[in-house]
């Protein structure tokens, strides 16, 4: 197990002009593609994980206030998603993400808003 954590990579700085983010990267997931697939047709058991390339907190350094995001796997297509959680603790898909590459995933962020 300690030789597994290396592969997870941290990353932090400065979004913008009032903005910090902590990145995590994840090790790269197998690839998955369910296009030819019903996935409703899956028993539990076999179906793929979506695994996540990066998470992210984004944090307003006046005001402290923190957003989450991810980008994962797409289960079609090899691409990716783009989410968010709310504070209510909502997951918000956001449709396709960036390919899984962080500086991608930091311009998402920056559109974000």
């Amino acid at each position: 197990m300690d030789e597994d954590a290396p592969r997870f990579r941290a990353h932090h700085g400065e979004l913008d002009g009032t903005h910090d983010y902590f990145v995590l990267e994840y090790p790269t997931p197998p690839p998955v593609d369910l296009s030819d697939t019903d996935p409703t047709l899956l028993p539990p058991e076999q179906m793929p994980v979506l695994a996540p390339h990066f998470s992210a907190i984004v944090r307003h350094r006046d005001t402290n206030v923190v957003r989450y995001y991810t980008l994962g796997q797409a289960p079609f297509g090899g691409g990716t998603t783009f989410r968010s959680v709310t504070p209510e603790g909502l997951n918000c898909n956001h449709g396709p993400g960036p390919e899984p590459r962080l500086d991608a995933f930091l311009a998402r962020l920056r559109s974000a808003g």
